[in-house]
């Protein structure tokens, strides 16, 4: 609808209720129905009314206007009925649901619910996921069953309540049954899936005190019971305040009613449940819902509503009020006697106090220190005074010895005590420590400088008295806190921490060689494979070093896992022999048996894992839940049963080789063997891509859109070689274009096109290169993308589905790849970009121009993404308006709340020795390496400042006062990428007329 809208010249008060009410702008849709109303009464438009109040929860309002309208227009009774039985039982006012259902007993499965017939008008709400957009088109029919089960509940009548509950569930099982057919029907299924839940709960909770239950154990228990329980499902409920409050108003009315004997208990309950309501109305957007149902909590029975009205407070602006508020009831009685409750707002007071400036830094930290007494036990305390103290370190307002120390301990700390801090703290903790390190000469740098091409640069850097000591206090920290942090947390940074295997510091490396070897004997497998490459280094001092790290690995790992080193080097070997062969210009296929004798033998390779991206991406666990048993890997891993015969050869200048695994879980796996090309870049890349991921999922907007990056698998083998996993059944956008082209007999060889891409070409018409690109180039390719999603996808529904997926991922990918969101990703042209032909969606190949490589490309990249033609037209008759812009907002704005945890990651990249900002030749980097430029790069700072100032909101090399906001930004972005001038100024080889 936000595409509609952007599209639309006119706008008129109908047109503005579609709008409020499609973004869940429910006070102002409210304020365009009166207005309507006061220029054409009508029934829609009432009903429209009457579901905005019911929205806001201004629920006795509902019950007044719609017996008002009864009253005044009797032939609409039937219409607006079930908005005041909803409204009825939402309030607890029984003795009015018991009175409406009396009045209306002889027509109470007449017309439905006039929410339908206003349908048109109700697309959605602010935060609708796929599976809830028809939520509030479900028909009204059972709102007054849910009314007379409740009715019956009240009056404990266990005939007609079972007769009820076998009703409303008959009158949902019906359209389920049809809806099932259709292909896509679990998104329009949902909200009747949803009414069976609560039906369920309601059913659950009757039986519990009014069935055989009532003789097990007291009320309290039993009700303490039903709340666990509860509790349990609603986290299964989908992420939107629509279903959350559906299934939170049902059972405040079953509480109410069924649990007068523990009256107490129950208060405290209902209060629960409004707080979770304004939560999840806050969270929302929805403030004034949020704050309505405030209003019915009494802080005695509900601790928790203190916090979530100064979070109300927050969210609206009134951030010194929120503090002040919070502190002062941090003292007071009723939070001090839960400890859970006192420990959260706590908590909050000091993440608020690192979002303002309103306190001295003394103030600051010593508020932050007696959090981290008091909250020893809780990963955010240390969390925050290890951050405070790190940005205090890089602002430098305070000694380095002073701080660094501390800083590590705590980032320590956070990781030891929990999971969500993990890809905030520990890359940050590693970096420090070993940024600190390299600036120490070890005692054997004289015997380094003779190995390091630049070592003699390490003498000029003077020692600092104490900074010895320092060293080794936080390496002492570094050290205790490796063996309390879990492996599956190490895991997370074992490719990066491999790359320090070249460390100056002697004692810097052992301690990485500990890490590593804890690592390894964790997950043995999944180490392995991303170790490789040093194995097969072209340096040798490298090899020198990582062949220490063997002979440990061979004196710590069990008999078992000491043969699996021996096997993953033949292996790695033999695959590397693979990647180099050469072959004809003509081969498409060869028989692996003549190329790699070794895998084709029948050498048994049982014991190797098939290096799927799901088999070595690794989960940790949500919580620190004892009950929590998240799997590191999935319990059925692949390894190799046999490698088939044949090999398949692309005609490319390197050759690579595609080449089939046939794994013990019964699957074919498919990887792209290459040469000639670094592609740890790529490994890098998709890294970085694995953590954003983990990102998006916990962001209720994104997890509602699905957001997320296709990611694969990428194994280096040496610096030059490497592994890529082959993602079955996609396809280029590039052959996809050209084969709809040819068969419009509208493609044009390369030698067409470069010709009349010169000016002089058309000097008779006087055209720049504007004119060039748009009347010629452009003119000669018109968009066909939206083609292949309609031959693609025949059936509706998924052609829908398919052409929503394309945008929300092409949406997701631009802000990743964009240089402000990551990595100044480059070089997108349609050979790079992959559509997935099952469900639409695109994914990513071939990193190398990363780091904003491509505005050194000898004709500079101009465009931050690629959003040409093709793809806007395939998106839809919005174009990028809509669900593309809906999404790169959404996208951008986790990428800045988490910009902290992406910084960190890039400067553990910064390690890694395979960017070419210190390397002076184009030959797949065969010169010496600089050991300490992979540490000290000074262009690799460059970047990451930049990137640093643009998730902030600075554009370009603009130094702007006011940072843009996200919407502003996004706007600015999608300009850049559709200017028809920057666009015309493009490598011709990039094809932005495509």
């Amino acid at each position: 609808m936000a595409g509609v809208a952007a599209t639309r010249a006119h706008t008129n008060i109908q047109a503005r209720i579609l709008d409020h009410r499609a973004s869940g702008q429910w006070t102002e849709a409210l304020s365009c129905y009166e207005q309507a109303l006061q220029e054409a009464p009508s029934l829609g438009l009432y009903c429209g009314m009457l579901e905005c109040q019911l929205n806001l929860g201004h629920y006795q309002t509902v019950c007044a206007n719609s017996f008002g309208l009864e009253t005044r227009f009797p032939a609409w009774a039937d219409n607006v009925r079930a908005y005041r039985v909803e409204a009825a039982w939402k309030l607890g006012d029984w003795d009015q649901l018991h009175q409406t259902l009396e009045d209306h007993a002889d027509r109470m499965l007449a017309p439905h619910h006039p929410s339908k017939r206003i349908a048109s008008l109700n697309n959605g709400t602010q935060g609708t996921s796929p599976v809830t957009q028809g939520l509030a088109q479900v028909d009204g029919e059972l709102n007054l069953r849910l009314g007379q089960l409740l009715d019956a509940v009240r009056q404990q009548k266990m005939e007609s309540l079972s007769e009820s509950i076998q009703t409303a569930r008959d009158g949902v099982v019906a359209p389920l049954i049809t809806l099932a057919r259709t292909q896509g029907s679990y998104q329009r299924m949902y909200p009747y899936l949803l009414q069976l839940h609560g039906l369920h709960e309601v059913e659950g909770a009757v039986h519990q005190l009014l069935g055989p239950e009532r003789l097990g154990p007291r009320p309290a228990q039993r009700l303490e019971e039903l709340n666990t329980r509860w509790q349990r499902r609603l986290v299964l409920a989908d992420n939107t305040f629509k279903s959350k409050d559906f299934l939170l108003s049902l059972r405040r009315s079953v509480l109410q009613m069924l649990y007068t004997s523990v009256r107490g208990l129950v208060d405290t309950a209902v209060a629960s449940t409004w707080e979770l309501t304004a939560r999840h109305a806050r969270k929302a957007g929805l403030l004034d819902t949020a704050y309505t149902a405030l209003l019915h909590v009494d802080s005695d029975c509900a601790p928790g509503a203190l916090l979530e009205h100064a979070r109300l407070l927050w969210d609206t602006g009134r951030n010194h009020e929120a503090i002040h508020q919070l502190s002062r009831e941090i003292g007071q009685p009723n939070l001090s006697s839960d400890k859970e409750q006192h420990d959260a707002a706590s908590l909050l007071v000091g993440e608020w106090m690192l979002s303002t400036t309103s306190h001295s830094i003394d103030v600051v930290r010593s508020y932050l220190q007696k959090l981290v007494k008091n909250c020893s036990s809780l990963e955010k305390s240390h969390y925050l005074y290890a951050s405070y103290l790190d940005s205090l370190l890089s602002r430098r307002s305070l000694p380095e010895h002073e701080l660094l120390p501390t800083i590590i301990e705590q980032y320590a700390m956070a990781v030891e005590r929990g999971f969500k801090y993990t890809y905030h703290a520990l890359p940050r903790l590693l970096t420090l420590w070993l940024e600190y390190g390299s600036r120490l000469p070890a005692l054997e740098s004289q015997r380094l400088s003779q190995t390091i091409e630049d070592g003699r640069r390490l003498s000029a850097h003077a020692l600092r008295k104490g900074d010895e000591h320092i060293l080794k206090k936080i390496s002492g920290l570094v050290g205790y806190a490796s063996q309390r942090i879990s492996a599956q947390q190490l895991f997370t940074c074992l490719e990066q921490l491999s790359t320090h295997l070249t460390h100056v510091n002697l004692h810097v490396f052992e301690q990485v060689c500990s890490i590593i070897i804890r690592v390894v004997r964790a997950f043995p497998h999944q180490s392995l494979w991303l170790l490789l490459s040093n194995w097969h280094s072209q340096f040798q001092f490298r090899i020198t070093r990582f062949n220490g790290l063997v002979d440990r690995l061979k004196i710590e790992l069990a008999d078992s896992d000491q043969s699996l080193l021996s096997i993953y080097l033949k292996i790695s070997k033999a695959l590397i022999g693979l990647c180099n062969q050469k072959v004809t210009a003509t081969q498409r296929q060869i028989k692996l048996s003549k190329v790699a004798p070794d895998l084709a033998g029948r050498r048994a390779w049982n014991t190797v894992l098939v290096p799927t991206s799901k088999a070595t991406t690794i989960m940790l666990p949500a919580s620190t839940d004892p009950n929590n048993k998240t799997a590191p890997f999935p319990d059925e891993l692949p390894y190799i049963e046999s490698f088939e015969s044949t090999v398949v050869i692309y005609p490319s200048k390197q050759q690579p080789k595609r080449i089939f695994i046939r794994g013990t879980d019964g699957h074919k796996h498919q990887f792209l063997c290459k040469q000639d090309e670094d592609i740890r870049k790529d490994s890098r890349f998709l890294n970085l891509c694995t953590v954003v991921n983990k990102f998006l999922r916990a962001d209720p907007d994104s997890l509602q859109r699905d957001l997320f990056i296709q990611t694969y698998g990428v194994w280096p083998l040496s610096e030059v070689t490497g592994m890529i996993e082959w993602v079955p059944k996609c396809t280029t956008i590039r052959d996809v274009l050209s084969t709809l082209y040819r068969a419009k007999n509208l493609a044009m060889p390369g030698r067409e096109l470069r010709r009349l891409a010169k000016p002089e070409t058309h000097a008779d018409k006087g055209y720049n290169e504007v004119d060039i690109f748009e009347k010629v180039l452009k003119a000669r390719h018109p968009p066909v993308l939206r083609e292949w999603f309609i031959n693609q996808f025949p059936d509706p529904t998924s052609w829908y589905s398919a052409r929503t997926r394309f945008a929300r991922s092409s949406a997701v990918m631009s802000m990743l790849g964009y240089v402000a969101h990551a990595l100044g990703l480059g070089d997108r042209h349609y050979e790079n970009i992959m559509l997935d032909t099952t469900d639409g969606k695109v994914m990513h190949v071939d990193f190398d121009v990363i780091f904003e490589k491509g505005k050194t490309l000898r004709v500079k990249e101009r465009v931050p993404f690629r959003l040409t033609h093709n793809m806007t037209d395939a998106m839809g008759a919005t174009g990028h308006e809509g669900t593309f812009r809906k999404c790169c907002e959404i996208s951008m704005r986790v990428l800045r709340e988490q910009h902290v945890s992406i910084i960190n990651v890039l400067e553990m990249m910064l390690y890694a020795p395979l960017l070419e900002w210190d390397r002076h030749d184009n030959h797949g980097g065969k010169t010496k390496h600089q050991f300490w430029n992979e540490l000290h790069s000074t262009e690799g700072q460059r970047v990451i400042e930049t990137v640093r100032l643009k998730l902030q909101g600075q554009m370009g090399d603009s130094t702007r006062l006011i940072p843009m906001s996200i919407e502003g930004q996004v706007d600015e972005l999608i300009q850049e990428a559709t200017d028809p001038k920057r666009l015309a100024l493009m490598y011709i080889g990039w094809a932005p007329y495509m």
